[in-house]
């Protein structure tokens, strides 16, 4: 109670001061839950998400088919959790909820269940992030972002460079990367500043090491096995650790946004860089023109390669206890529909969280290309989505992967990361009471 006060505390002081809310403010989202108000909804979602004009579009595109008036709350992507997670234990959460958060790290309990014709259509990728124990739907999988993870190419530099694809092995890239920086060009761009991009380069690759035995995959989510005892997933980040340390980065990785990674990509500047198929600050027409994308070659043997197609990279929620859920819940599923969808797919292509709709999304070139590189056996959805007898083992144990590869690649060992992301699943694992913790 005194930490939920706190932290309350702290909310109200962040308020006062605009920080980490969008202009809309705490008059504007109390206003849109008074009961008479019900033609307006705010919508809570972190910086990331608002700054994507295509989410925005929609999102008007959607209210305005219902009539509506829409606010948005906007958070820092970092404190997004947090504030989140507190916002539902008091009872203050926003209308509607836009996310990337596992049911596994929120309180079921205070998500209201939903309902729509999008329900029984969810991927079999997507399905287990969706529901509670009891199988109901508190989640509506919303955007393709994370639907490929791979390298974006800049195709026209690897080309002038003699880099010839596909590269299969670390080894491989490693000598294309000696090639393009001989001609001075930065081989590797990563965005450090932000926590969610060096993290892909792991979420890419690590499925193989993680389930090429499924025993150890269920040993780990049951605390039989640790990530550290795995010897190709410490091989995997000593690779990523190797790039660093032998001066493949750009030399400001650790102030570089994600933004001054698209830029440099645009204009040529680099050659690789790790991330969803699409850019944020460039029109698709824009970047398909100029890019291409492959896989992230981090493995040594060439049995572990894949590519991979992960679940959605946002949810839509709406909390249990908000006075306008009935209004939010219409607007999850008038955002789910058929012409708001396509829209979105057209300015975001990728592959959809769902499947036999009866109409078709845009999956967009880079994804097709990324494509290429898959058979029947290399092609995975990301770790906490891959099934194992049908079962999502390791479903809730992501640990603020993020975070820790942020700070292997800010200078933290190997072995410090894996012990970090091992206490940090243990102690959500413990919380949820998951057996074995």
């Amino acid at each position: 109670r005194v930490l939920s006060l706190v932290l309350t505390g702290c909310m109200v002081a962040l308020a006062a001061t605009g920080c980490g809310s969008s202009n809309s403010g705490a008059k504007d989202e109390t206003a849109s839950k008074t009961a008479g108000d019900s033609k307006k909804l705010t919508i809570m979602m972190s910086n990331s998400d608002s700054g994507n004009n295509a989410v925005e579009t929609v999102m008007k595109m959607a209210a305005d088919k219902m009539g509506i008036e829409i606010d948005y709350d906007v958070y820092p992507d970092d404190q997004m959790m947090s504030v989140l997670n507190t916002k539902l234990a008091t009872g203050n959460a926003s209308d509607v909820i836009l996310h990337n958060i596992g049911i596994a790290t929120l309180p079921a309990d205070k998500l209201a269940v939903l309902d729509g014709d999008w329900k029984d259509h969810i991927s079999e990728q997507s399905y287990p992030m969706t529901v509670d124990s009891n199988d109901n739907v508190l989640k509506a999988p919303f955007s393709s972002s994370v639907s490929f993870l791979g390298s974006f190419i800049t195709r026209k530099c690897l080309k002038m460079l003699g880099v010839e694809l596909p590269i299969n092995n670390f080894a491989e890239f490693k000598a294309a990367c000696d090639k393009i920086q001989a001609n001075g060009v930065t081989p590797v761009y990563m965005s450090n500043k932000e926590n969610w991009t060096a993290q892909i380069w792991l979420l890419a690759t690590i499925q193989p090491t993680l389930f090429e035995d499924p025993q150890f995959a269920i040993d780990m989510s049951q605390n039989k096995a640790k990530p550290s005892d795995n010897e190709k997933v410490v091989k995997l980040l000593s690779n990523l650790e190797e790039l660093r340390n032998d001066g493949y980065l750009n030399e400001d990785y650790m102030s570089a946004t994600n933004t001054m990674a698209e830029k440099a990509l645009m204009e040529g500047q680099t050659a690789f860089y790790a991330d969803f198929s699409k850019l944020n600050d460039y029109s698709r027409d824009e970047y398909e023109q100029k890019l291409g994308m492959m896989w992230i070659p981090l493995w040594d043997d060439e049995s572990d390669q894949v590519v991979t197609v992960g679940q959605a990279g946002n949810f839509l929620s709406v909390p249990a206890d908000n006075p306008n859920a009935d209004l939010a819940k219409e607007f999850v599923n008038t955002l789910l529909s058929k012409d708001v969808l396509q829209k979105y797919y057209e300015l975001l292509p990728g592959i959809s969280p769902y499947k036999d709709l009866g109409f078709d999304l845009e999956q967009g070139s880079l994804g097709d290309e990324l494509l290429s590189y898959a058979t029947d056996n290399n092609l995975y959805s990301d770790y906490q989505s891959t099934l194992v007898d049908g079962k999502a083992v390791l479903n809730g144990f992501y640990g603020n992967f993020s975070d820790k590869i942020q700070g292997l690649i800010a200078g933290k060992s190997v072995k410090d990361t894996l012990d970090d992301w091992y206490n940090a699943y243990a102690e959500e694992a413990k919380a949820r009471n998951a057996e074995g913790f």
